[in-house]
């Protein structure tokens, strides 16, 4: 379980990136994963909409281990443009990237 496998929704914003979690999270629950996730998003919703989803529909097999904030660079943003992944609205008033390292133990 040391492993950590990465989960990055960029741009995403909600709903779209809390459906994308919440159905990655039901996968790797029905299927039997067992490990570590960090789910890194923009979307600053993610911390209330991730608790709850976490707490009230996963019966005790998802865990929120840390929460970590990081600025968000200019260069990122930029990059998410070129590779048409954001438009400039998408990123107005993100400043930071949010990190949620997630234990899952489907046993």
């Amino acid at each position: 379980m040391s492993d950590t496998h990465e989960f990055n929704l960029k741009a995403t914003r909600c709903p779209e990136a809390m459906t994308c979690v919440r159905s990655a999270l039901e996968r790797a629950l029905s299927s039997g994963f067992g490990g570590k996730i960090a789910i890194s998003t923009i979307e600053p919703s993610m911390n209330r909409d991730l608790s709850f989803f976490v707490n009230t529909q996963c019966d005790g097999k998802v865990t929120i281990e840390s929460v970590k904030s990081t600025p968000i660079t200019d260069e990122i943003k930029q990059e998410w443009i070129d590779t048409d992944e954001a438009i400039d609205d998408d990123l107005v008033n993100i400043i930071e990237i949010t990190t949620f390292n997630v234990i899952i133990n489907s046993q």
